[in-house]
């Protein structure tokens, strides 16, 4: 009988065993990793159980904890990773993106060889080595009308090299000329806007020479800088004058027949008599006399029935003092802020700061020079101004000359306010970088209808509405296209604006 309860009882801690060892192997434990990486019409799992009759009883059971929806985005390239939420794309990242990817590197030249290597930003350089810095170029101005002279200044280039300057323009591009630069690679002209630019664009100017490195291979180091022309309809005989010479203002484009109602010049009311009328196609034209005004950049205002028209007149006059002022960004919307620089002013000087547009002018601040004649500060653009304008930001100050005599002295920048204007986080970009591109003065509530980068058109990573200020914001993936300069073009139902970008290799 004990033999017989010795052998139940083994049998029995055989089965138990068994039962437990069946139930650890159970593919409820089992999972293994999707392939997939992102979001798409149809919502994938990352871990998923073997056995489908599990899976589909471990969804049931956690359907009231989290239930899925089709996130609605779209589709992505394959080297962009992101998360979708209520149908647009956030955290995203660029497996290509060279600012993520990447630890920032700069150039160092060996003063005890001719070459050029790379080290991480991190190290430490010795005194054998010596920073190189990108080029830049400074347009002056930035803001001008087709035919203007425009000088280029630029630095950081290779010294006695061929400069070549290249102006962008909606599908087209034309070399306007080729300048050397000095010993210490820098160099300083003039070349003119191209004839048959479009108005209202913001444009490109690049200038690019071609390297050669210790292999033999041929690249090009290069920058660049925008240039606006403004819708305008006043021409000038000349826009560099001196007081007492002649000049003939021009219109065109205004309503038949209608009389010019104000012609101002700086705060002076020049209007001749009699009255100029433009003729049946909306032209006019008439003379003045230069008045005697200090040098200076100013803005002349002309209205003709109701259109309002300005644009610039620089006068030059003898003066001990020739200051100058510097606006960034030229190009701004009402209620943004520029920053004013400037520079050759009567040392530790009160300096009055005037936004002038249309026939109004407003005293936007008062500070001093310093005690090298400069100053930096920052100014609001007034909230009343208008689209399409010229206008003009201009400094005030009296220079004293001894035995109690003083020189008024003025020096003026250019501002535009246009229509729609979009920005870039970066202009130089590599495929595969994530750009984020904003654009102000675009119609409220309408949706962008297409980015395109040259021909390639642009899938975002958010929706791609104008919210009720006439805003947007949104992120795209820079498409594998061969290195060069691309028109970057936003366009909605009522407007087209474009921007150009460089894609580096």
């Amino acid at each position: 009988m004990a033999k017989y309860l010795i052998l139940f009882l083994i049998i029995t801690l055989l089965t138990v065993g068994c039962d437990q060892l069946s139930e650890s192997q159970s593919p409820q434990e089992v999972f293994e990793i999707q392939p997939s990486v992102f979001p798409t019409s149809t919502l994938a799992t990352d871990l998923v159980p073997k056995n489908e009759t599990e899976k589909s009883q471990a969804l049931t059971e956690n359907k009231e904890q989290s239930t899925f929806k089709d996130p609605g985005c779209s589709n992505l390239p394959d080297d962009v990773i992101c998360t979708c939420i209520n149908g647009s794309w956030y955290n995203c990242y660029s497996l290509n993106d060279t600012e993520k990817t990447k630890i920032p590197k700069k150039i160092v030249a060996q003063q005890d060889a001719n070459s050029v290597s790379t080290t991480e930003s991190q190290s430490v350089k010795t005194p054998s080595q010596i920073a190189i810095s990108e080029p830049t170029i400074n347009l002056e101005p930035s803001i001008s009308q087709a035919n203007s002279f425009v000088k280029v200044t630029g630095t950081g280039f290779p010294a006695n090299s061929s400069v070549l300057i290249t102006y962008h323009y909606g599908s087209s591009s034309n070399n306007r000329a080729t300048f050397t630069t000095d010993t210490n690679g820098n160099f300083s002209n003039n070349f003119t806007v191209p004839s048959d630019v479009i108005t209202g664009r913001q444009n490109l100017v690049r200038a690019s020479i071609n390297t050669s490195g210790n292999s033999n291979i041929t690249s090009q180091l290069s920058s660049s800088a925008t240039h606006f022309v403004p819708s305008n309809e006043l021409t000038l005989s000349s826009d560099i004058v001196v007081p007492g010479n002649t000049l003939t203002i021009s219109g065109q484009s205004f309503s038949a027949y209608t009389s010019v109602k104000h012609l101002q010049l700086g705060n002076l009311n020049i209007l001749p008599n009699p009255v100029p009328t433009a003729d049946s196609t909306g032209q006019f034209s008439t003379e003045i006399v230069v008045p005697n005004l200090s040098s200076g950049l100013y803005l002349l205002v002309a209205i003709v029935g109701n259109k309002t028209s300005s644009t610039y007149i620089n006068i030059t006059n003898t003066s001990s003092y020739k200051p100058r002022i510097r606006v960034e960004p030229e190009l701004s919307y009402p209620g943004s802020l520029v920053t004013v620089t400037g520079s050759n002013y009567p040392i530790n000087t009160d300096v009055l700061i005037t936004y002038s547009y249309g026939l109004s002018s407003i005293n936007v601040k008062n500070l001093s020079s310093g005690a090298t004649g400069e100053f930096k500060t920052t100014i609001t653009i007034p909230l009343d101004t208008t689209v399409q304008t010229n206008n003009l930001i201009q400094t005030t100050s009296n220079a004293h000359l001894g035995n109690n005599i003083y020189e008024t002295i003025t020096a003026g920048a250019r501002h535009y306010i246009p229509l729609s204007l979009i920005q870039m986080s970066k202009t130089k970009v590599f495929p595969g970088d994530i750009l984020t591109l904003t654009g102000v003065g675009f119609t409220s509530n309408e949706p962008i209808q297409s980015i395109t980068v040259g021909n390639s058109s642009i899938i975002t990573m958010t929706n791609n509405i104008i919210d009720s200020s006439g805003k947007f914001s949104t992120e795209f993936v820079i498409p594998r296209l061969e290195p060069g300069i691309y028109l970057l073009t936003t366009t909605t139902p009522s407007i087209t604006t474009s921007k150009f970008i460089e894609i580096m290799n």
